[in-house]
């Protein structure tokens, strides 16, 4: 145990101390990590954020996982129907009106894929910083109201902690 000064009266007091001795001014002390805390006192204050009647962050690794796995099937299968349009659209050509009919049916095929893959990659995005914002707002709450801290995981993306440290400056947090 050592002594620190008192921001409010600057007089010796225990580090240990909840409030000063001499004035009762409240210290602060350093964020305890969230994760650091037992499953069933995480689950507690989760279910607090709840009834607050906000909504807990998603797991960023499942969610992201999940559309990485949709954009690699919409892109496989619109490689898959693209190579043979150029076969059918030579043939067709010299050919008959079935094999043209054949081709138009892979490019209306082709354009729905496109179309599939625009909207999965927009609505990723959109998952993305709702994820990234209700992750700010949480770990507001919890330093506000439980002196906690959280030292959040990742992953590969980048983009998404450059966004989640912006708006962590914005609102003005550490």
């Amino acid at each position: 145990m050592s002594l620190i000064t008192c921001p409010n009266c600057g007089k010796s007091v225990s580090d240990s101390a909840s409030t000063c001795v001499h004035c009762g001014a409240k210290l602060k002390a350093s964020a305890e990590n969230f994760y650091a805390l037992s499953p069933s006192k995480q689950s507690e204050l989760q279910k607090e954020y709840l009834m607050k009647g906000r909504e807990f962050p998603k797991d960023f690794n499942a969610e992201h996982t999940t559309y990485k796995r949709k954009l690699c099937i919409y892109v496989a299968l619109l490689i898959w129907f693209a190579f043979p349009l150029i076969g059918i659209s030579m043939a067709a050509y010299f050919v008959s009106i079935i094999l043209l009919i054949g081709g138009v049916i892979n490019v209306i095929i082709i354009g729905v894929l496109v179309f599939l893959l625009v909207r999965t990659i927009k609505k990723h995005k959109e998952v993305m910083e709702k994820m990234v914002k209700d992750r700010v707002d949480f770990e507001k709450w919890l330093g506000e109201t439980h002196n906690l801290a959280i030292a959040w995981k990742w992953g590969s993306e980048s983009q998404y902690y450059l966004e989640y440290k912006q708006i962590k400056e914005k609102e003005g947090m550490k």
